[in-house]
């Protein structure tokens, strides 16, 4: 199975295709449709480091710099 991508506005639950695609022939096709506007509701759940047995000093300030550094 070949995989063409493209972008285009889904209406009345028509997907339009590109013209550079229209010509090809397909006896059967896969598709699969991405949307940017749903988003998942994220959980309210939230981990403490104390929860895995590691006790953070009360001033411990994160720093993403010395975290990184390899």
């Amino acid at each position: 199975m070949n995989a063409i991508e493209f972008q285009s506005t889904v209406r009345n639950g028509v997907i339009q295709m590109p013209e550079q695609y229209r010509h090809k022939q397909f006896a059967n096709a896969r598709v699969i449709v991405l949307t940017g506007k749903e988003r998942r509701a994220r959980s309210k759940k939230t981990t403490v480091f104390t929860d895995f047995g590691l006790e953070m000093p009360v001033d411990y300030k994160f720093n993403r710099e010395e975290a990184n550094a390899r």
